[in-house]
């Protein structure tokens, strides 16, 4: 029982960060903020004039992984799929910070989040991986169960955005450290 609430609870925490996702991407204000993202990775195997399609591409996969993690019957289906994403985004992560780009954004949270590439953004994906790979099992739930998945996908939520702060304002810490 205990698998099932936790797996739903996984789906439903990253239905929620694929829809923020999703808004970043696809909202018109941010699209030049990653493009201009996607066009620094220099390694990237597209024309220039690809990167605009790439954007949308990406925010139009968050959306469908979001909206299948919600339904039992794709669930399976998308939690690989989302584990997949998420280690292509964990491997662009690493390939940044291999060369050398620790001060640029890594465009999680959206323009104004403040968080660059680093070893905790990896430990971090890499937690977010395990949580997609646990989202696979599905059952229906009694709706006890389904509140406390409910209950446990926001305590999620919270701990998520609260890591997420005090790994920008370390960042931000540190730079002041330093100069």
């Amino acid at each position: 029982m205990l698998g099932f609430v936790l797996a739903q609870a996984a789906a439903l925490f990253l239905a929620g960060i694929f829809l923020q996702a999703t808004w970043h991407k696809l909202k018109p204000a941010n699209r030049p903020y990653y493009q201009q993202l996607l066009a620094s990775y220099d390694w990237l195997p597209l024309g220039r004039g690809l990167i605009p399609a790439l954007v949308l591409a990406l925010g139009a996969a968050e959306l469908l992984l979001a909206l299948s993690l919600l339904w039992p019957s794709s669930r399976a289906l998308a939690a690989l799929l989302a584990a997949l994403l998420l280690a292509l985004y964990f491997a662009v992560l690493a390939v940044q910070l291999i060369q050398g780009k620790r001060d640029a954004d890594c465009g999680c949270a959206g323009p104004a989040s403040g968080l660059q590439i680093s070893p905790a953004l990896l430990l971090r994906n890499g937690v977010l991986i395990l949580l997609a790979l646990s989202a696979y099992w599905v059952r229906p739930l009694a709706w006890q169960e389904s509140a406390v998945a409910i209950a446990l996908a926001s305590l999620m939520v919270l701990a998520y955005v609260s890591a997420e702060r005090l790994l920008a304002n370390a960042q931000k810490i540190n730079v002041l450290r330093q100069s």
